[in-house]
Protein backbone atom coordinates (compact mmCIF):
# COMPACT_ATOMS: atom_id res chain seq x y z
CA UNK A 1 0.00 0.00 0.00
CA UNK A 2 1.31 3.34 -1.01
CA UNK A 3 1.60 6.38 1.25
CA UNK A 4 -0.82 8.45 0.08
CA UNK A 5 -4.00 5.17 -0.31
CA UNK A 6 -2.71 4.73 2.92
CA UNK A 7 -3.59 8.28 4.60
CA UNK A 8 -6.43 8.58 1.85
CA UNK A 9 -8.11 5.21 4.14
CA UNK A 10 -6.82 7.31 7.01
CA UNK A 11 -8.99 10.19 6.05
CA UNK A 12 -11.97 7.87 5.43
CA UNK A 13 -11.26 5.51 8.78
CA UNK A 14 -11.60 9.06 10.52
CA UNK A 15 -15.02 9.98 9.19
CA UNK A 16 -16.70 7.01 9.81
CA UNK A 17 -15.34 6.62 13.44
CA UNK A 18 -16.78 10.38 13.85
CA UNK A 19 -19.77 9.52 12.32
CA UNK A 20 -20.37 6.50 14.28
CA UNK A 21 -19.86 8.22 17.19
CA UNK A 22 -21.99 11.16 16.24
CA UNK A 23 -25.12 8.66 15.11
CA UNK A 24 -24.87 6.54 18.50
CA UNK A 25 -24.54 9.46 20.54
CA UNK A 26 -27.66 11.07 18.44
CA UNK A 27 -29.83 8.13 19.09
CA UNK A 28 -28.84 7.35 22.65
CA UNK A 29 -29.87 10.99 23.76
CA UNK A 30 -32.83 10.69 21.20
CA UNK A 31 -34.09 7.74 22.90
CA UNK A 32 -33.07 9.02 27.28
CA UNK A 33 -35.30 11.98 26.56
CA UNK A 34 -38.31 10.17 25.02
CA UNK A 35 -38.48 7.70 27.76
CA UNK A 36 -37.33 9.94 30.91
CA UNK A 37 -40.13 12.27 30.91
CA UNK A 38 -40.40 12.65 34.43
CA UNK A 39 -39.05 15.61 35.85
CA UNK A 40 -36.30 15.71 38.67
CA UNK A 41 -37.81 16.95 42.31
CA UNK A 42 -35.26 19.88 42.35
CA UNK A 43 -36.87 21.24 39.30
CA UNK A 44 -40.41 20.89 39.98
CA UNK A 45 -41.27 24.36 41.36
CA UNK A 46 -40.20 25.56 38.31
CA UNK A 47 -40.52 23.17 35.43
CA UNK A 48 -44.41 22.33 34.41
CA UNK A 49 -45.18 19.03 32.84
CA UNK A 50 -45.99 21.29 29.90
CA UNK A 51 -42.77 22.91 30.08
CA UNK A 52 -41.09 19.83 29.62
CA UNK A 53 -43.08 18.37 27.04
CA UNK A 54 -42.55 21.16 25.24
CA UNK A 55 -38.85 20.95 25.43
CA UNK A 56 -38.70 17.15 24.67
CA UNK A 57 -40.58 18.22 21.67
CA UNK A 58 -38.35 20.43 20.70
CA UNK A 59 -35.21 18.76 21.36
CA UNK A 60 -36.64 15.59 19.71
CA UNK A 61 -36.94 17.47 16.69
CA UNK A 62 -33.58 18.89 16.36
CA UNK A 63 -32.15 15.09 17.00
CA UNK A 64 -34.35 13.92 14.25
CA UNK A 65 -32.58 16.59 11.77
CA UNK A 66 -29.02 16.49 12.84
CA UNK A 67 -28.30 13.60 11.07
CA UNK A 68 -29.44 14.70 7.70
CA UNK A 69 -28.00 17.72 8.16
CA UNK A 70 -24.63 15.72 9.31
CA UNK A 71 -24.91 13.96 6.26
CA UNK A 72 -25.35 16.83 4.35
CA UNK A 73 -22.16 18.55 5.54
CA UNK A 74 -20.00 15.51 5.28
CA UNK A 75 -21.07 14.89 1.56
CA UNK A 76 -19.89 18.86 1.12
CA UNK A 77 -16.77 17.68 2.98
CA UNK A 78 -16.27 14.94 0.48
CA UNK A 79 -17.36 16.95 -2.94
CA UNK A 80 -14.13 19.53 -1.80
CA UNK A 81 -11.99 16.86 -1.46
CA UNK A 82 -12.15 13.56 -2.53
CA UNK A 83 -14.76 14.92 -5.53
CA UNK A 84 -12.20 16.92 -6.61
CA UNK A 85 -13.76 20.34 -5.56
CA UNK A 86 -10.98 22.22 -4.66
CA UNK A 87 -9.03 21.54 -8.11
CA UNK A 88 -11.70 22.19 -10.11
CA UNK A 89 -12.04 25.44 -8.81
CA UNK A 90 -8.80 26.00 -8.77
CA UNK A 91 -8.67 25.27 -12.35
CA UNK A 92 -11.41 27.41 -13.00
CA UNK A 93 -9.51 30.81 -11.44
CA UNK A 94 -6.37 29.76 -13.56
CA UNK A 95 -8.49 30.53 -16.68
CA UNK A 96 -8.96 34.43 -14.80
CA UNK A 97 -6.13 35.27 -14.13
CA UNK A 98 -2.48 33.94 -13.66
CA UNK A 99 -1.18 36.46 -11.06
CA UNK A 100 -0.26 34.58 -7.83
CA UNK A 101 -1.35 36.82 -5.07
CA UNK A 102 -4.46 37.59 -7.09
CA UNK A 103 -5.10 34.11 -8.26
CA UNK A 104 -5.25 33.41 -4.31
CA UNK A 105 -7.43 36.14 -3.49
CA UNK A 106 -10.14 34.86 -6.10
CA UNK A 107 -9.55 31.16 -4.99
CA UNK A 108 -10.02 31.87 -1.54
CA UNK A 109 -13.10 34.31 -2.08
CA UNK A 110 -14.60 31.92 -4.20
CA UNK A 111 -14.69 28.85 -1.87
CA UNK A 112 -15.78 30.82 1.00
CA UNK A 113 -18.92 32.44 -1.21
CA UNK A 114 -19.62 28.72 -2.57
CA UNK A 115 -19.72 27.02 0.66
CA UNK A 116 -22.08 30.14 2.27
CA UNK A 117 -24.40 29.54 -0.63
CA UNK A 118 -24.04 25.55 0.15
CA UNK A 119 -24.76 26.22 4.16
CA UNK A 120 -27.37 28.32 3.48
CA UNK A 121 -30.38 26.08 3.50
CA UNK A 122 -29.21 24.88 6.74
CA UNK A 123 -29.42 28.34 8.37
CA UNK A 124 -33.01 28.72 6.75
CA UNK A 125 -34.54 25.01 7.65
CA UNK A 126 -33.48 25.81 11.52
CA UNK A 127 -34.35 29.95 11.75
CA UNK A 128 -37.92 29.19 9.47
CA UNK A 129 -38.36 25.29 10.56
CA UNK A 130 -37.05 24.28 13.96
CA UNK A 131 -37.47 27.54 15.55
CA UNK A 132 -39.97 29.17 14.19
CA UNK A 133 -41.98 25.69 14.62
CA UNK A 134 -41.47 25.77 18.62
CA UNK A 135 -42.10 29.45 18.65
CA UNK A 136 -38.67 31.12 19.17
CA UNK A 137 -38.24 32.58 15.96
CA UNK A 138 -39.06 36.56 15.24
CA UNK A 139 -36.90 37.19 12.71
CA UNK A 140 -38.42 38.12 9.24
CA UNK A 141 -37.06 36.70 6.07
CA UNK A 142 -36.32 40.60 5.16
CA UNK A 143 -34.06 40.68 8.30
CA UNK A 144 -32.56 37.58 7.96
CA UNK A 145 -31.20 38.60 4.37
CA UNK A 146 -30.15 41.97 5.58
CA UNK A 147 -28.05 40.17 8.60
CA UNK A 148 -26.33 37.75 5.88
CA UNK A 149 -25.39 40.51 3.79
CA UNK A 150 -23.98 43.08 6.56
CA UNK A 151 -22.07 39.50 7.82
CA UNK A 152 -20.89 38.82 4.12
CA UNK A 153 -19.89 42.81 3.41
CA UNK A 154 -17.65 42.73 7.32
CA UNK A 155 -16.29 39.24 6.03
CA UNK A 156 -14.91 40.62 3.21
CA UNK A 157 -13.61 44.02 4.95
CA UNK A 158 -12.26 42.11 7.74
CA UNK A 159 -10.96 39.11 5.98
CA UNK A 160 -9.39 39.87 2.25
CA UNK A 161 -6.71 42.00 4.60
CA UNK A 162 -5.63 39.17 6.49
CA UNK A 163 -5.57 36.46 4.00
CA UNK A 164 -3.11 39.14 1.81
CA UNK A 165 -0.80 39.62 4.89
CA UNK A 166 -0.85 36.16 5.13
CA UNK A 167 -0.16 35.14 1.67
CA UNK A 168 2.64 37.52 2.05
CA UNK A 169 4.38 36.12 4.47
CA UNK A 170 4.63 33.22 3.29
CA UNK A 171 5.95 34.94 0.25
CA UNK A 172 8.49 36.92 2.13
CA UNK A 173 9.54 34.30 4.55
CA UNK A 174 9.01 30.78 2.97
CA UNK A 175 10.38 29.25 6.14
CA UNK A 176 8.75 31.11 9.38
CA UNK A 177 5.83 32.56 7.62
CA UNK A 178 3.77 30.66 10.04
CA UNK A 179 4.98 32.52 13.36
CA UNK A 180 4.45 35.74 11.62
CA UNK A 181 1.14 34.91 10.49
CA UNK A 182 0.40 33.31 14.19
CA UNK A 183 1.70 36.48 15.81
CA UNK A 184 -0.26 39.34 13.22
CA UNK A 185 -3.36 37.08 13.87
CA UNK A 186 -3.23 37.19 17.39
CA UNK A 187 -2.68 40.55 18.03
CA UNK A 188 -5.47 41.49 15.78
CA UNK A 189 -7.86 38.95 17.57
CA UNK A 190 -7.31 41.53 20.62
CA UNK A 191 -7.92 44.34 18.40
CA UNK A 192 -11.33 42.68 17.38
CA UNK A 193 -12.38 42.45 21.19
CA UNK A 194 -12.46 46.28 21.18
CA UNK A 195 -13.59 46.39 18.14
CA UNK A 196 -16.61 43.91 17.87
CA UNK A 197 -18.51 45.92 20.44
CA UNK A 198 -17.58 49.33 19.58
CA UNK A 199 -18.45 49.18 15.98
CA UNK A 200 -19.77 45.41 14.94
CA UNK A 201 -22.31 44.26 16.82
CA UNK A 202 -24.34 47.57 17.06
CA UNK A 203 -24.68 47.23 13.20
CA UNK A 204 -27.10 43.40 14.43
CA UNK A 205 -28.81 44.92 17.11
CA UNK A 206 -29.49 48.06 19.32
CA UNK A 207 -27.89 48.65 22.34
CA UNK A 208 -29.79 50.76 25.14
CA UNK A 209 -28.60 52.09 28.41
CA UNK A 210 -30.45 50.12 31.12
CA UNK A 211 -33.59 52.62 31.77
CA UNK A 212 -34.28 50.90 35.32
CA UNK A 213 -32.75 52.84 37.83
CA UNK A 214 -33.47 50.62 40.47
CA UNK A 215 -31.86 47.34 38.97
CA UNK A 216 -29.09 49.69 37.35
CA UNK A 217 -27.79 50.86 41.34
CA UNK A 218 -28.48 47.19 42.33
CA UNK A 219 -25.84 46.39 39.78
CA UNK A 220 -23.81 49.02 39.89
CA UNK A 221 -23.37 48.23 43.69
CA UNK A 222 -22.05 44.72 43.20
CA UNK A 223 -19.86 45.49 40.42
CA UNK A 224 -18.17 47.95 43.24
CA UNK A 225 -18.30 45.12 45.56
CA UNK A 226 -16.19 43.05 43.39
CA UNK A 227 -14.09 45.79 42.03
CA UNK A 228 -15.32 45.30 38.41
CA UNK A 229 -14.83 47.99 35.86
CA UNK A 230 -17.68 48.61 33.34
CA UNK A 231 -18.09 51.40 30.68
CA UNK A 232 -21.85 50.39 30.85
CA UNK A 233 -25.04 48.35 31.42
CA UNK A 234 -26.53 47.84 28.29
CA UNK A 235 -29.74 46.09 27.12
CA UNK A 236 -29.82 44.35 23.77
CA UNK A 237 -32.97 44.42 21.36
CA UNK A 238 -32.69 40.69 21.20
CA UNK A 239 -36.48 39.68 20.83
CA UNK A 240 -36.40 40.84 16.84
CA UNK A 241 -34.69 37.93 16.14
CA UNK A 242 -35.36 35.48 19.03
CA UNK A 243 -37.21 34.84 22.09
CA UNK A 244 -33.65 33.21 23.55
CA UNK A 245 -32.66 34.33 26.27
CA UNK A 246 -29.02 35.36 27.70
CA UNK A 247 -26.52 37.58 29.26
CA UNK A 248 -22.64 38.40 28.54
CA UNK A 249 -20.02 40.82 28.95
CA UNK A 250 -17.73 42.18 26.25
CA UNK A 251 -14.98 44.35 25.21
CA UNK A 252 -11.24 44.15 27.58
CA UNK A 253 -10.32 45.74 29.95
CA UNK A 254 -11.85 49.33 31.34
CA UNK A 255 -14.10 49.08 27.98
CA UNK A 256 -16.10 45.93 29.45
CA UNK A 257 -19.54 46.40 28.83
CA UNK A 258 -22.76 44.66 30.45
CA UNK A 259 -25.11 43.31 27.93
CA UNK A 260 -28.72 41.86 29.05
CA UNK A 261 -31.12 40.33 26.57
CA UNK A 262 -34.12 42.23 26.83
CA UNK A 263 -36.05 38.71 26.38
CA UNK A 264 -34.05 38.05 29.51
CA UNK A 265 -34.88 41.29 31.94
CA UNK A 266 -38.51 40.38 31.06
CA UNK A 267 -38.28 37.19 31.95
CA UNK A 268 -36.17 37.43 35.34
CA UNK A 269 -36.74 39.46 38.46
CA UNK A 270 -34.01 42.03 39.81
CA UNK A 271 -32.66 39.01 42.16
CA UNK A 272 -32.34 36.66 39.74
CA UNK A 273 -30.98 38.82 37.40
CA UNK A 274 -27.78 39.80 39.56
CA UNK A 275 -27.37 36.42 40.92
CA UNK A 276 -26.49 35.66 36.69
CA UNK A 277 -24.52 38.65 36.61
CA UNK A 278 -22.66 37.46 39.41
CA UNK A 279 -21.82 34.58 38.19
CA UNK A 280 -20.92 36.19 34.53
CA UNK A 281 -18.58 37.67 36.73
CA UNK A 282 -17.42 34.79 38.87
CA UNK A 283 -16.11 33.91 35.18
CA UNK A 284 -13.79 37.38 35.16
CA UNK A 285 -12.39 36.65 38.25
CA UNK A 286 -11.83 33.07 38.25
CA UNK A 287 -9.42 34.14 35.48
CA UNK A 288 -11.40 32.42 32.88
CA UNK A 289 -11.60 34.83 30.59
CA UNK A 290 -7.81 34.83 30.24
CA UNK A 291 -7.69 31.05 30.36
CA UNK A 292 -9.52 30.46 27.51
CA UNK A 293 -7.67 33.06 25.69
CA UNK A 294 -4.57 31.40 26.69
CA UNK A 295 -5.99 28.03 25.85
CA UNK A 296 -7.45 29.70 22.30
CA UNK A 297 -3.78 30.89 21.72
CA UNK A 298 -1.49 27.87 22.62
CA UNK A 299 -4.07 26.23 20.15
CA UNK A 300 -3.77 28.64 17.61
CA UNK A 301 0.35 28.32 17.75
CA UNK A 302 0.42 24.54 17.39
CA UNK A 303 -2.24 24.79 14.38
CA UNK A 304 0.25 27.29 12.47
CA UNK A 305 2.93 24.99 13.16
CA UNK A 306 1.10 21.33 12.28
CA UNK A 307 -0.20 23.44 9.13
CA UNK A 308 3.68 25.00 7.96
CA UNK A 309 4.51 21.25 7.98
CA UNK A 310 1.43 19.73 5.89
CA UNK A 311 1.93 22.27 3.93
CA UNK A 312 5.25 20.30 2.93
CA UNK A 313 4.26 17.33 2.62
CA UNK A 314 2.51 16.16 -1.05
CA UNK A 315 1.11 13.14 0.40
CA UNK A 316 -1.53 15.43 2.60
CA UNK A 317 -3.07 16.92 -0.39
CA UNK A 318 -3.12 13.72 -2.26
CA UNK A 319 -4.22 11.92 0.23
CA UNK A 320 -7.50 14.05 -0.09
CA UNK A 321 -7.48 14.13 -4.15
CA UNK A 322 -5.59 17.80 -4.44
CA UNK A 323 -3.18 17.24 -6.94
CA UNK A 324 -2.65 20.66 -7.73
CA UNK A 325 -0.52 21.29 -4.85
CA UNK A 326 -0.46 25.34 -3.50
CA UNK A 327 -0.20 26.79 -0.44
CA UNK A 328 -3.68 28.85 -0.59
CA UNK A 329 -5.29 25.09 -1.21
CA UNK A 330 -3.78 23.26 1.63
CA UNK A 331 -4.34 26.23 3.80
CA UNK A 332 -8.05 25.51 3.13
CA UNK A 333 -7.75 21.89 2.83
CA UNK A 334 -6.14 22.07 6.49
CA UNK A 335 -9.25 23.62 7.83
CA UNK A 336 -11.73 21.71 5.42
CA UNK A 337 -10.46 18.55 7.56
CA UNK A 338 -9.21 19.84 10.83
CA UNK A 339 -12.74 18.79 12.92
CA UNK A 340 -12.44 15.29 11.09
CA UNK A 341 -9.09 14.56 12.84
CA UNK A 342 -10.11 16.30 15.68
CA UNK A 343 -13.30 15.65 17.11
CA UNK A 344 -12.12 13.47 19.48
CA UNK A 345 -10.73 16.34 21.76
CA UNK A 346 -14.25 18.19 22.15
CA UNK A 347 -15.06 16.34 25.04
CA UNK A 348 -11.52 17.77 26.85
CA UNK A 349 -12.86 21.17 25.86
CA UNK A 350 -16.32 20.72 27.30
CA UNK A 351 -15.03 19.60 30.39
CA UNK A 352 -13.10 22.46 31.45
CA UNK A 353 -15.56 24.62 30.24
CA UNK A 354 -18.37 23.06 32.52
CA UNK A 355 -15.64 22.90 35.31
CA UNK A 356 -15.46 26.95 34.46
CA UNK A 357 -19.32 26.82 34.81
CA UNK A 358 -19.59 24.93 38.25
CA UNK A 359 -17.26 27.44 39.87
CA UNK A 360 -18.45 30.22 38.16
CA UNK A 361 -21.92 29.55 39.90
CA UNK A 362 -19.64 28.58 43.29
CA UNK A 363 -18.48 32.42 43.50
CA UNK A 364 -21.78 33.60 42.20
CA UNK A 365 -23.56 32.20 45.31
CA UNK A 366 -21.32 34.18 47.63
CA UNK A 367 -22.45 37.26 46.40
CA UNK A 368 -25.97 36.80 45.52
CA UNK A 369 -28.77 34.84 46.78
CA UNK A 370 -27.99 31.45 46.01
CA UNK A 371 -31.85 30.20 45.64
CA UNK A 372 -32.31 33.00 43.10
CA UNK A 373 -29.33 32.06 41.21
CA UNK A 374 -31.15 28.32 40.91
CA UNK A 375 -34.53 29.91 40.28
CA UNK A 376 -32.61 31.99 37.07
CA UNK A 377 -31.32 28.95 36.20
CA UNK A 378 -34.64 26.94 35.69
CA UNK A 379 -35.90 29.79 33.71
CA UNK A 380 -34.02 30.08 31.49
CA UNK A 381 -33.76 25.92 31.16
CA UNK A 382 -37.50 26.69 30.82
CA UNK A 383 -37.32 29.99 28.42
CA UNK A 384 -34.50 27.90 25.99
CA UNK A 385 -36.47 24.70 25.97
CA UNK A 386 -33.33 23.03 27.61
CA UNK A 387 -33.96 19.74 28.55
CA UNK A 388 -33.61 18.27 32.23
CA UNK A 389 -32.49 14.50 31.59
CA UNK A 390 -29.87 14.39 28.90
CA UNK A 391 -28.11 11.39 28.06
CA UNK A 392 -24.68 11.06 30.00
CA UNK A 393 -22.72 10.31 27.29
CA UNK A 394 -24.15 12.75 25.00
CA UNK A 395 -24.15 15.64 27.69
CA UNK A 396 -20.04 14.66 28.02
CA UNK A 397 -19.37 15.00 24.52
CA UNK A 398 -21.37 18.33 23.25
CA UNK A 399 -22.69 20.39 26.54
CA UNK A 400 -20.19 23.31 27.40
CA UNK A 401 -22.48 23.92 30.16
CA UNK A 402 -23.33 21.30 33.11
CA UNK A 403 -27.49 20.29 32.87
CA UNK A 404 -29.02 22.73 35.28
CA UNK A 405 -30.02 19.86 37.37
CA UNK A 406 -26.49 19.42 38.17
CA UNK A 407 -25.81 22.90 38.76
CA UNK A 408 -28.77 22.82 41.58
CA UNK A 409 -27.84 19.86 43.30
CA UNK A 410 -24.14 21.49 42.92
CA UNK A 411 -25.18 25.23 44.68
CA UNK A 412 -27.78 23.34 47.23
CA UNK A 413 -24.16 21.57 48.42
CA UNK A 414 -22.22 24.39 48.04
Amino acid sequence: MNETKYFQDLFLTFIYLKSIWFFCLNILNYNKINSTSEIPEIAKPFITPKDNKKAIEYNSFRLKWDPPIYVYNILVLIFWTLLGGLDSLDFLIHQITKMEMLNSLLFIGSFFIINYFLSLPIQLFNTFKVEKKFGFNNTTVKLFFKDQIKAFGISILIGLPIIYLVLYFVKIFPTNWWLYSFIFITLFQFLLIWIYPTFIAPLFNKFSKIDDNELKIQIEQLLKKLNFNSSGIFVMDASKRSNHSNAYFTGFGSSKKIVLYDTLINSLSQSELLAVLAHELGHFKKNHVIKNLIQGIIFSFFSFYLLSLLLKQPTFFNAHDVTRLSTTKGIILYFLVFDVYTFWTTPIFNYISRKYEFEADNFASKYSDKEKLISALFKLQKENSGILNPHPLYALNYYSHPSVVRRANALIKS
